[in-house]
């Protein structure tokens, strides 16, 4: 009877070593499951996330790009603007050429004036004078 009652309780021992075992291995599976969910989670995280720095990239690919565009039209900006004080100064040259020219005449209009007027007076003068000998002849 102990033998009997002896492999009853090796028996039982199989059992609950068996269901130890199936809960262990149940709660491994649980756990596989978990995990596998978890890194599934991260996997989308992390497309997520390169979406986001792709996204990133490209828009720092367009500033550089328009940087580079107005980096170029400051180029051109400043070669319109030297150009055009270029030409204000040649035409700020010209105004004061025409000044000088202008002044030039004004004082030649002004020396003629003053001999006219010089010429007139001695021709009044003359007048004067040929009608004071005229008068004395008559």
């Amino acid at each position: 009877m102990w033998y009997k009652s002896g492999g009853n309780l090796i028996s039982v021992a199989l059992c609950v070593t068996t269901c130890i075992l199936a809960f262990n291995y149940w709660s491994v599976s649980q756990d596989m499951v978990i995990l596998d969910a978890q890194v599934k989670v991260c996997h989308q995280k992390e497309l997520d996330y390169n979406g986001v720095a792709n996204e990133c990239k490209k828009r720092i690919t367009e500033l550089h790009d328009k940087i580079s565009i107005l980096n170029s039209d400051k180029e051109v900006i400043a070669t319109q603007k030297n150009s055009l004080f270029s030409l204000a100064n040649a035409r700020l040259e010209e105004a004061n050429e025409a000044k000088r020219d202008k002044n030039e005449v004004a004082g030649k209009l002004s020396e003629c004036t003053s001999k006219e007027s010089n010429a007139s007076l001695e021709k009044e003068e003359l007048v004067s004078r040929v009608e004071e000998l005229e008068s004395t002849n008559i």
